[in-house]
């Protein structure tokens, strides 16, 4: 919804004072529009190569003074330009002793359609100047179809190699789709508490529940195909209490709740690898609570002193198992992969504080000079990938930052704009995705982990 857009804030370095967690890098904050008290609406409709048609379009509808609708809808359908073959040399060959031959799913041409709709509703109501609501309801349904893997010069990653080497063609042992349904509610409310005190509630629920099939390597051999499923809840609350008058301080105190839980699971096709299907079916739940206040004191008329605090605490469990279903009763895995099975039940408990301190001074009205020192930390947990070992599933541990900035921005009246800022952040236990061996084996897993500290400066 673009014309619902009034602007764009970029907030640079650890934000994790007002902003919470996981904000080490910074903060993109979009600035809507309000209500306006006259009809308005736009559309956009594109027809493009491939059959793919889209259609945008919102529209504002006032129902009394300071009170509006908007209305906003999605559609993309089509576009899916990929030809299918089946599954080409393979198709009906046994490559795994005893496991029935390779299925041939026949010729498909344009594959890859989108089948997205989504929506979203929003009530307005500045019922005064001193009270305002914000209710939001939106959703979207995706049955589109599952991006294929191809090879590259003709061959996969696997070894097979296709008779064409033609980027628009692939071979598979079938055609797979997705089903993504997301739904959620949010409200803000705001109420004014005299001349100079506000109070802010904002909350939210959302909902996701997914089925996602796809292909392995690019190869219609069945090795790592995937079938994929989860189910997301989520509900998040939030209140601050701020005061902003022609005094020397402005501040805001607050607090922060959110709570998820995560049911997940996959069944993963390696029948002609293995002669099974591995499936991983795990379970995991999150809570965070948080605490904050930020002061800005204005030493002078030019001179402003800003810091602020964040106290959070989390909470995480993580359960579940990686199994061999065995299927046809002719599995290797116990050769193969002997740390499966793998049972895990895991807790992950950590607090931290946070903050950041600025001193900023404008010596004219369109300069600003600026230094600051900031603390902030992306939360650690559990890597929610397949689990084939013990190992795999204990928690990694939350990532620190140290943050130094100093910078001048200036802003002309004839459209000159001068921005030059010098920072050094300092990263400890730094996550990042690693490759490692599965105990037991020389097959590789990627796993989310602490890996090293960091330097970024510039």
């Amino acid at each position: 919804d673009v014309e619902r857009v009034e602007r764009v804030e970029v907030l640079k370095g650890p934000q994790g004072t007002l902003y919470g967690r996981s904000s080490t890098a910074g903060v993109i904050n979009l600035i809507t529009r309000s209500t306006s008290d006259e009809l308005n609406g736009y559309a956009i409709v594109q027809y493009e190569r491939f059959d793919r048609v889209k259609l945008e379009g919102a529209v504002g509808i006032p129902i009394a003074p300071g009170i509006g609708l908007r209305l906003v809808g999605l559609v993309d359908q089509g576009g899916g330009f990929h030809k299918g073959k089946g599954a080409g040399v393979l198709a009906g060959r046994t490559l795994f002793r005893g496991a029935a031959g390779i299925s041939d799913p026949g010729a498909r041409d344009g594959w890859g359609d989108r089948d997205l709709f989504a929506g979203r509703a929003t009530l307005d109501a500045a019922f005064s100047s001193d009270t305002h609501l914000v209710l939001k309801l939106f959703g979207s349904r995706d049955r589109g179809e599952s991006q294929m893997p191809d090879s590259r010069d003709g061959m996969s990653n696997l070894g097979f190699v296709e008779p064409d080497n033609d980027p628009y063609t692939f071979y598979a042992d079938r055609y797979p789709n997705r089903s993504i349904d997301l739904w959620g509610v949010s409200a803000s409310f705001s109420q004014k508490l005299g001349e100079a005190m506000t109070l802010d509630l904002v909350g939210g629920y959302q909902a996701v529940d997914r089925s996602i099939e796809g292909e392995g390597f690019g190869t219609p051999a069945r090795i790592w195909d995937f079938n994929f499923s989860d189910r997301i809840r989520q509900h998040s609350l939030e209140a601050r209490l701020s005061r902003h008058d022609k005094g020397p301080i402005d501040w805001v105190i607050g607090g922060y709740y959110i709570k998820d839980k995560v049911d997940f699971r996959s069944d993963l096709i390696a029948t002609d690898q293995l002669g099974t299907t591995l499936m991983s079916d795990y379970h995991q739940e999150r809570e965070s609570k948080a605490v904050f206040g930020q002061a800005d004191l204005k030493l002078t008329s030019r001179i402003t002193l800003s810091g602020g605090l964040r106290y959070t605490a989390d909470t995480a469990s993580f359960a579940g198992a990686t199994t061999d279903t065995n299927p046809l009763g002719i599995s290797i895995v116990r050769f193969a992969m002997p740390s499966v099975p793998v049972v895990f039940d895991q807790d992950f408990e950590e607090d931290n504080l946070s903050g950041r301190v600025t001193l900023s001074f404008r010596p004219t009205d369109n300069a600003n000079l600026w230094a600051s020192f900031g603390k902030g930390y992306k939360v650690g947990g559990f890597d929610g990938s397949t689990i084939w070992s013990a190992a795999e599933a204990l928690p990694f541990k939350s990532e620190n930052v140290l943050a130094y900035e100093a910078g001048f921005k200036l802003s002309g009246g004839s459209g000159l704009f001068l921005n030059i800022d010098a920072f050094y952040y300092k990263f400890d236990d730094f996550q990042a995705n690693t490759t490692t061996p599965i105990p037991g084996t020389t097959t590789p897993a990627n796993v989310r982990t602490n890996v090293a500290e960091a330097r970024v400066y510039g």
